[in-house]
């Protein structure tokens, strides 16, 4: 069915141009303005989701640092049972308690993840150097003397303008309080997760400031290689009641299970605005074979084929579809800073606290 391009320009061009009957180059506007709408909404989305909980698995990978197990309980454990869990995990065994909160920063209103960490147990766990000198080294020693001290991630102090000795208002367990910046995470470790949008505090004043006096969220584990395969045989029955281990692994594969139902839910009805334009595209050809049909006649009477008709038409939709496409690649990259924010605060009201990546454009995407 080869294209017959004597007859493109004329039959084809000149409408979609605006040369042929009054109104065609509204309706040329038009239709592209719909696809370009549709296409739109579907970028803008997918950029929303790969930026708003995309990166989930690594965030939780990341927190949970070198740990290759973690003690979790539903409601937190009391951390009167340490001593309990330390003399059954054996002294091979490293330990460090967590305890995982939320915060909004009054200044923008936006929710941010709160570590709560043992400053003095956590390093072969986690890096948490603080950007700068050795004073500011020092500086991190700052959270176990002042409950109002806190540490964060470069983002996060890049947006809010913040430095060593500068300050911030956090909203912690309906409290608002002012807390002290003591230096900034270093990009590496836990610093690179919910990308640099973090707090980290001493465990104790986290505790205090979230209302969990007593709790931990989960202590993370260093076991030896030899020793993993007894302690999880050992759990069930050795664990006190309601406490159960888990990999750092396994809890981020269940968040993304459970993330990824409202993920499609939104691909999906983004999908509907796509549908809409290719109904519009439709309309569009279908009007057009009506008003030309002279045209049409008078070729098929010299001789054009159907498949040649059929053909010139398609080309249409093509070029109605690829204009549509270019304007909707765009306006899609302007739609997808508003639908970030839509979707962080549905996932930060649901499910878990979200910072968001930077939207990121790949070629990929633009050919889909």
């Amino acid at each position: 069915m080869p294209l017959p391009l004597p007859l493109f320009r004329p039959l084809i061009l000149r409408p979609l141009w605006g040369m042929g009957r009054p109104g065609d180059r509204a309706r040329t506007a038009l239709s592209l303005l719909s696809v370009g709408l549709g296409v739109g909404v579907v970028v803008a989305i997918h950029l929303a989701n790969r930026a708003a909980i995309g990166s989930f698995q690594d965030s939780i990978l990341e927190i949970s640092g070198r740990a290759n197990l973690s003690i979790l309980a539903t409601g937190g454990i009391d951390e009167r049972l340490l001593p309990q869990l330390m003399t059954w995990l054996g002294p091979d065994v490293k330990i460090a308690p967590v305890v995982e909160s939320t915060a909004v920063a009054l200044p923008g209103r936006e929710v941010i993840p709160v570590l709560g960490l043992d400053v003095l147990q956590d390093a072969p766990f986690r890096d948490t150097a603080l950007a700068g000198t050795a004073a500011a080294q020092r500086d991190f020693l700052m959270l176990l003397a002042d409950p109002r001290s806190i540490v964060v991630g470069d983002r996060l102090a890049a947006r809010y303008r913040l430095a060593a000795g500068s300050t911030i208002e956090l909203l912690l367990n309906d409290r608002a309080a002012a807390y002290t910046v003591r230096g900034i995470l270093a990009p590496s470790g836990p610093a690179k997760s919910f990308a640099g949008n973090l707090v980290v505090m001493d465990i104790a004043a986290a505790q205090l400031a979230a209302g969990k006096l007593g709790k931990l969220d989960r202590i993370d584990l260093i076991v030896p290689p030899g020793e993993l395969q007894r302690l999880q045989a050992a759990a069930p029955s050795q664990l006190p009641a309601g406490l159960r281990l888990e990999s750092p692994a396994m809890r981020a594969a269940q968040t993304d299970r459970m993330l990824r139902a409202f993920r499609w839910n939104l691909t999906a009805l983004s999908y509907v605005s796509l549908v809409v334009g290719a109904f519009l595209i439709y309309n569009t050809i279908a009007v057009s074979v009506v008003r030309r049909r002279r045209e049409i006649g008078t070729l098929r009477a010299l001789g054009a084929t159907r498949g040649q008709i059929l053909s010139l038409f398609l080309s249409e939709a093509l070029l109605l579809g690829a204009g549509g496409g270019g304007i909707g690649i765009a306006l899609g990259w302007l739609l997808a800073g508003a639908a970030l924010r839509l979707v962080l605060s549905t996932v930060n009201s649901l499910y878990l606290p979200a910072a968001g990546a930077p939207l990121e454009w790949t070629p990929g995407l633009a050919a889909a």
